[in-house]
C-alpha cells in the first residue's frame, strides 16, 4: 500500500503526516498529561482514565479468542497499559517519537509489548496477516480522511481472516476540516463510512455510542462519539481514490489556514492555564502559556503579556483575587460613558437602540475590569478583548487580518464579536473599508457602551447589530467575515447561522457549478420543476432541467399490461430503476455539479450514492406532505440536503431517518407564467365562473363542495366522483389540466377556492401545516382566494389583506355570498396579495435561499470542482485572446459543455460580418466534423 501513496498527489500527505509528527511531538513534550489523556491532574488519574477506556473500547471481545493485538495512536501508552493484562502479544504504534519515547520509560516494553514509530500515513512496520485485533481510540478523528481510508485497507492487510478492529470516531454532519489540521475533529456520515468500509474488505458488526464523564460528543455540532466494531471479510478491498470519495464526498480542502488551527491550539491552552491557574497549579500554567509563546508567532504578543501578569500574582496565596474587579449591572445604563454613546446608536442604529432599552440578563457571569488600557469584559470567566494590554493586542490583531488575502479583496468587513471594542476601533485605523458589527451578547455591548467612549467609532460603523434572535441582512458578494474567537466559542450556534448566511450569499457570485434540476415523471411537483429551472437561469446560475415527463406514459402503461397487484408494482419499480440509471448516464455523458430532484423524482438509493461518490451535491426539495408521501424514510440517507414546506416534527424526522441538513422552504410563485391574462370573451365564458375550485378530487373537498352545489361553481381537476353533484359541477370530464390553463382559470374566475388537501377530514383539517403551491399561484396572477387556515400561512400572507380564510363550510358560504357583493374590496385584496407575492414568494427568492444554504457550507467543495473543471483549463488558457475568452466566458456562463461545438453555437445565429476569432472557430468546427464523418465511414468501410 505504500508504493500506492506515492502517486496522485499523495507526496502532499507525507508532508501532512511530518507536520503531525512535528505537532504532535512539541504538545506531548510541553504537557503529555494534557494532550495524551484530555488535562488529567496526574498519572495515577491518567492510568485510570485507560482502564476506563480501554474496558469500553474492549466490551465482549474476550471470547473471540482474541492474542495479537495493535493500537494505532497509541501515545504515551495509556490503553497499551490496561491491554497487557488480556492479550499476549500487543503492538503500539505512533506517529510522535516523543510519545513513544515517554511509553517506553512508562510501560515494561519486551517480548509481549512492542512499540513502533509509524510514518502516519499507514501500518507499514506490522506484517500482513498477524493481528488478531486493531484498535484506535481518539487518533483517528484527527488525520485527514484519505488517511482514514488509507488505515481501512492497512488494517484489511495486517488483520487475519475475521480479524476485528475497533474505532473511536465521529459520526454526524461532515465538518470542514483542512488536510493539514491535525488538531481539528473529523466527522462522518455514518452511512458514508459503512459503506466506505465495505469498499475497504469490511462488513460493520456494531456502532455503539462512546459515553463518557466529560462530554466527548459535541450536540450544536452534529458531532456524536461512537465506538464502530469492524470485521474483516474475504472479499478484497477496492482502490483508495474510491473509499476516499465514499468516505467524505465533499473531500477536505488541500490547505487550510494555518491561523485557524494556532487559534484553536491557542484558546485551548489559555482555558487550560486558566483551570490550572485556579487549581493552584501555577507552575504547570505558567509553562502552558511559554507553550503557547513557543509555538505561535502570530499570538505571541498576547500570551507573553498574559504570561508576565501570571509571574506576577504566581507567588501570591490566592493567585485568583482580582480587587479592580466590578459586576456590572447589565439591566440598566448607569455607566459614565452611556448617555453619549447611546446617543449615538439611537441616532444611527435604531433597531439595536429598541434592543438595548430592553431588559437583558446574560445568563452568565458578566464583569468589568480595569486594564493599564482602560476596561475590558469578561464574559463566562472568558476575556472578550485582553486582559491587560487590549490597546496593543487589538492592533496586532487588526494587522494580522488585514494581511490575509480574502480581506485584501473585500469592500465590506463585518465582525463577529464586539467586547469593549478595541478590535473594532483598531480596524478602523488601518483599514478604509466599510466595517459592521454583530454582538450576540445585549449584555455586553450594554456594557461597553457604559464604560467607554465609543462615539467615533460608532459613527463609521455601517451596521451595529445586537443579539442573537436573528441575523442581520448586511451581508453581500463583497462582504467577509471576520470571527472573534472568544465571542465565536460563547455563542457558537448563532456564529454558524452567520457564516451560512455570509458564505451562501457569496457563493451565489462566486460559485459558478453546474445545475441539474430533475423532476417528476408525473405528479403534483411536475411544473415545480421548470419554476426552478427557470429561476435558477435569472440568478444567473449554470442550469439544465432533466426532464423524465415523457416516460410517464410507459410507467402507467404497466397497470395496463399487468393485473397483479404485487408484480405490477415490481414491474414499476423496475421501471424507476431504469430511469434512475439514465439519469446517471446523463449526467455522465453531461456533468453536473449540484443536483436538485423533485418531490418523487425518478432516483434510487443505487443512483444517490454513485452521485455522491463523483462530488455531485445531491438535494431533494420534497414539496409534498410528509404524512402521506413516505419515500423519504428510505431515501433521506442518500441526500446531502433536504428541503422541505413542513417544519418541526417534519424536519426532526427526516434527521433521524438520516439527513443531517434539513430545512424549511415553503414553494412559491413563478411571475413569467403566473400573472393577470386579458382573456377573450370565448375564454372567459369557458374558463371563468362566479366561484371555482381547481385541483383533485380528495375526500375533504367532496364532502364540503357538496354543499355548494346550488352556487353558480366550477370544478375543474382529476380524480372527482361521477355521481351528482359532481357530474355537473365537475368540468371537461375531470381531465388534468396544463399550468396554462388552469392560470386561465384564476384570472377568469371572481372568486378562487383553495381548500388543502386531506384524506382524514371531512372539511378543514385543524392544525394543517404546509402552505399549497395554488396560494402562491393565486396570489401572483392578482386572483381572489378563499383559504382555509394553515398554521405556516400568517408569516407568508396576511389575512384579511392579502387573501381570507375560512373554517367550516357555513363560513366558507358566507364568504363567498359576502365577496361576491363587494367588488372593490375583493379586488384590493387580489392585488395586495399579488404585490406580496411577487416582494416575497418568488421561486428565484426560494432557489436564492436554498442556494445560500448549499453554498455555505459546500462552498470549498464546489470551487475546488470548478478549478478542476475543463471550463476552468479553457478560461485560463483563453485570457490571452480577449475575443476568445469573451466568447469561453460567455459559452461557459451559458451552461454550455466545454468544446467547440459551445463555441460557435451563437455564430451561426449572429448577425453581421465574422470577426477573425470567429471564422477560425467556424473552420476549426467544420474540420473537426469532417474528420468525425471520415472516421465514421471508415468503419462502415
Amino acid at each position: 500500500m505504500a508504493d500506492f501513496l506515492i502517486v496522485g498527489g499523495m507526496q502532499d500527505l507525507k508532508k501532512i503526516a511530518q507536520q503531525m509528527r512535528v505537532d504532535w511531538d512539541r504538545r506531548v513534550m510541553h504537557d503529555h498529561l494534557f494532550w495524551m489523556s484530555g488535562g488529567w491532574q496526574n498519572e495515577e488519574a491518567m492510568w485510570a482514565s485507560g482502564v476506563r477506556d480501554f474496558k469500553i473500547l474492549s466490551s465482549g471481545l474476550k471470547e473471540c479468542g482474541i492474542q495479537t493485538v495493535l493500537e494505532i495512536g497509541c501515545g504515551v501508552g495509556r490503553l497499551l497499559k490496561p491491554a497487557l493484562e488480556c492479550y499476549e502479544k500487543l503492538i503500539g504504534l505512533d506517529v510522535s517519537v516523543v510519545a513513544l519515547e515517554k511509553a517506553r520509560a512508562l510501560l515494561p516494553v519486551g517480548e509481549r509489548l512492542e512499540l513502533l514509530c509509524g510514518n502516519g500515513i499507514d501500518l507499514q512496520p506490522v506484517a500482513s496477516e498477524s493481528v488478531d485485533l486493531v484498535y484506535s481510540f481518539a487518533t483517528l478523528t484527527r488525520v485527514p480522511s484519505t488517511v482514514l481510508a488509507n488505515y481501512l485497507l492497512e488494517m484489511w492487510r495486517v488483520l487475519k481472516a475475521q480479524g476485528i478492529a475497533r474505532l473511536q470516531l465521529h459520526f454526524g454532519k461532515e465538518q470542514n476540516v483542512p488536510e493539514n489540521d491535525t488538531l481539528s475533529p473529523r466527522c462522518y456520515q455514518q452511512d458514508c463510512f459503512t459503506e466506505a468500509a465495505g469498499m475497504a474488505g469490511f462488513r460493520v458488526e456494531r456502532i455503539e455510542e462512546l459515553v463518557l464523564p466529560s462530554e466527548v460528543s459535541v450536540a450544536g455540532l452534529n458531532m456524536q462519539a461512537v465506538i464502530v466494531t469492524l470485521q474483516k471479510e474475504e472479499r478484497p478491498p477496492l482502490q483508495l481514490e474510491e473509499i476516499t470519495q465514499t468516505l467524505l464526498p465533499a473531500r477536505e480542502t488541500d490547505q487550510g489556514e494555518e491561523a485557524d488551527q494556532a487559534e484553536l491550539e491557542y484558546w485551548m491552552m489559555l482555558n487550560h492555564a486558566k483551570a490550572l491557574e485556579e487549581e493552584g497549579s501555577a507552575a504547570r500554567a505558567l509553562a502552558t502559556l511559554e507553550y503557547a509563546v513557543s509555538f505561535s508567532k502570530t499570538i505571541s504578543t498576547d500570551v507573553r503579556d498574559l504570561m508576565d501578569r501570571l509571574i506576577k500574582e504566581v507567588g501570591k496565596k490566592d493567585s485568583r483575587q482580582e480587587a479592580t474587579a466590578q459586576v456590572v449591572d447589565v439591566s440598566v445604563g448607569t455607566g459614565p460613558y452611556w448617555g453619549p454613546n447611546f446617543a449615538v446608536v439611537r441616532e444611527r442604529f435604531a433597531e439595536t437602540a429598541a434592543q438595548l432599552e430592553r431588559p437583558a440578563s446574560t445568563g452568565a457571569a458578566l464583569e468589568v475590569r480595569q486594564s493599564a488600557d482602560g476596561a475590558v469584559i469578561f464574559l463566562d470567566g472568558l476575556c472578550l478583548d485582553h486582559a491587560d494590554k487590549p490597546v496593543n493586542a487589538a492592533w496586532v490583531w487588526a494587522e494580522r487580518l488585514l494581511r490575509e488575502e480574502r480581506f485584501s479583496t473585500c469592500k465590506h468587513i463585518v465582525v463577529f464579536g464586539f467586547g469593549a471594542g478595541y478590535h473594532v476601533e483598531a480596524l478602523l485605523q488601518q483599514s478604509h473599508l466599510e466595517i459592521s458589527v454583530i454582538e450576540p451578547s445585549v449584555a455586553v455591548l450594554r456594557a461597553a457602551l457604559e464604560q467607554r467612549d465609543l462615539g467615533n467609532c460608532l459613527r463609521r460603523l455601517k451596521v451595529l447589530s445586537v443579539g442573537s434572535d436573528k441575523v442581520p441582512e448586511c451581508f453581500d458578494e463583497d462582504t467577509e467575515l471576520a470571527l472573534r474567537a472568544q465571542t465565536q466559542s460563547l455563542a457558537s450556534d448563532f456564529c454558524r447561522q452567520v457564516r451560512s448566511r455570509c458564505y451562501g450569499v457569496r457563493g451565489l457570485t462566486a460559485l459558478h457549478p453546474q445545475i441539474g434540476v430533475l423532476g417528476p415523471i408525473h405528479g403534483g411537483s411536475l411544473p415545480i420543476t421548470s419554476y426552478c429551472t427557470r429561476a435558477l437561469a435569472l440568478l444567473g446560475q449554470r442550469v439544465r432541467m432533466l426532464d423524465v415527463s415523457d416516460f410517464g406514459p410507459g410507467f402507467f402503461a404497466v397497470q395496463k399490461f399487468l393485473n397483479n397487484d404485487i408484480l405490477k408494482s415490481n414491474a414499476q419499480g423496475y421501471y424507476v430503476e431504469m430511469l434512475s440509471r439514465l439519469v446517471l448516464d446523463s449526467v455522465t455523458e453531461k456533468p453536473i455539479d449540484i443536483l436538485i430532484c423533485m418531490a418523487q423524482a425518478p432516483l434510487c438509493a443505487a443512483t444517490l450514492t454513485e452521485l455522491r461518490k463523483r462530488g455531485i451535491v445531491t438535494v431533494l426539495w420534497f414539496v409534498e406532505d410528509y404524512h402521506r408521501f413516505q419515500t423519504w424514510k428510505v431515501l433521506a440517507p442518500y441526500y446531502d440536503f433536504i428541503f422541505t414546506i413542513q417544519r418541526d416534527e417534519c424536519i426532526e424526522a427526516i434527521k433521524k431517518a438520516g439527513c443531517n441538513e434539513v430545512h424549511y422552504l415553503p414553494t412559491a410563485c413563478d411571475p413569467y407564467l403566473h400573472q393577470p391574462l386579458h382573456l377573450s370573451v370565448e375564454e372567459q365564458s369557458r374558463w371563468g365562473s362566479e366561484v371555482s375550485f381547481v385541483g383533485a378530487g380528495y375526500h375533504n373537498r367532496q364532502q364540503m363542495f357538496a354543499a355548494l352545489a346550488n352556487l353558480p361553481f366550477k370544478i375543474w381537476g382529476t380524480e372527482w366522483p361521477e355521481c351528482r353533484p359532481f357530474d355537473r359541477l365537475v368540468q371537461e370530464k375531470g381531465r388534468r389540466l396544463t399550468p396554462e390553463e388552469y392560470i386561465k382559470i384564476f384570472n377568469a374566475s371572481k372568486i378562487n377556492l383553495n381548500l388543502h388537501s386531506s384524506t382524514e377530514r371531512d372539511g378543514v383539517e385543524i392544525g394543517g401545516d404546509f402552505v399549497n403551491p395554488r396560494t402562491f399561484e393565486l396570489a401572483s396572477c392578482g386572483a381572489f382566494q378563499l383559504v382555509d387556515p394553515r398554521t405556516l400561512l400568517p408569516e407568508l400572507f396576511e389575512t384579511g389583506k392579502d387573501l381570507v380564510t375560512f373554517e367550516n363550510t357555513e363560513e366558507l358560504k358566507e364568504r363567498i355570498r359576502y365577496y361576491r357583493e363587494h367588488d372593490q374590496e375583493r379586488l384590493q385584496i387580489a392585488r395586495h396579495g399579488r404585490e406580496t407575492a411577487l416582494r416575497r414568494h418568488t421561486y428565484e427568492q426560494r432557489l436564492k435561499e436554498m442556494l445560500s444554504v448549499i453554498y455555505s457550507s459546500r462552498m470549498e467543495h464546489l470551487k475546488r470542482r470548478e478549478s478542476e473543471s475543463p471550463w476552468a483549463r479553457i478560461l485560463s488558457r483563453s485570457k490571452r485572446f480577449p475575443e476568445l475568452h469573451a466568447r469561453c466566458e460567455a459559452a461557459y456562463r451559458r451552461g454550455e459543455e466545454p468544446g467547440l461545438d459551445a463555441l460557435v453555437s451563437d455564430i451561426v445565429t449572429g448577425k453581421g460580418s465574422l470577426s477573425e476569432t470567429e471564422q477560425k472557430l467556424l473552420f476549426l468546427f467544420h474540420i473537426s466534423k469532417q474528420i468525425i464523418r471520415m472516421k465514421r465511414e471508415e468503419v462502415v468501410g
